[in-house]
């Protein structure tokens, strides 16, 4: 839920102007063609907003439980993705994974390091249920330089990949997919 408003139910402190103001709990309906959904967050309010430690349970089920600041995720939380079972704990700004993180998949798969704008980005070490390990840097969530480990061969394979033939390929990507989505509109 956004700022709490007429329409959602709202329990606990307010200021003066009677917005939520401390430590309260809101239950946000929203109403669209496939049904109610609901969001409950409980947790600390500044002049209508979250702001401070919370946890927000989103209607899909995924949950935030951290810092939150002008009513989005901002600073150190966690994660937790109902569907797909994945974890992320770290840091977001603006509502998204940036900075140090570690993100745990559900067949057990761990990746630790940096994060920008919600992909893996810089330095970052993944390892798989597997054993098999990269440790290297990143380009929006692609290997760039490192290093592969197989675990069940012990063959150690170096990466090094070029940075812009990465970002064509990824410009590319990006246009074919504003295409495909206009186009399906």
């Amino acid at each position: 839920p956004g700022p709490a408003s007429e329409k959602d139910l709202y329990q606990g402190e307010r200021n003066s102007d009677g917005q939520p103001h401390g430590k309260g709990f809101c239950i946000s309906t929203t109403s669209s063609y496939i049904g109610s959904r609901i969001c409950k967050y409980v947790g600390h309010w500044v002049c209508g907003k979250k702001e401070g430690m919370g946890t927000l349970v989103y209607a899909n089920g995924d949950e935030y439980t951290g810092e939150f600041k002008d009513g989005v995720r901002d600073g150190r939380g966690v994660y937790v993705c109902k569907e797909s079972g994945e974890r992320y704990e770290g840091y977001f700004v603006a509502d998204v994974a940036q900075g140090k993180g570690t993100l745990t998949k559900k067949n057990g798969d761990v990746f630790n390091g940096n994060f920008a704008f919600g992909k893996k980005h810089g330095h970052g070490k993944y390892q798989y249920f597997n054993g098999d390990e990269y440790e290297g840097e990143y380009y929006e969530g692609l290997y760039l330089n490192g290093v592969f480990k197989f675990a069940s061969s012990g063959e150690i394979m170096k990466i090094k990949a070029d940075v812009d033939k990465l970002k064509r390929l990824i410009s590319r990507s990006s246009s074919s997919d504003s295409r495909s989505s206009s186009s399906s509109r």
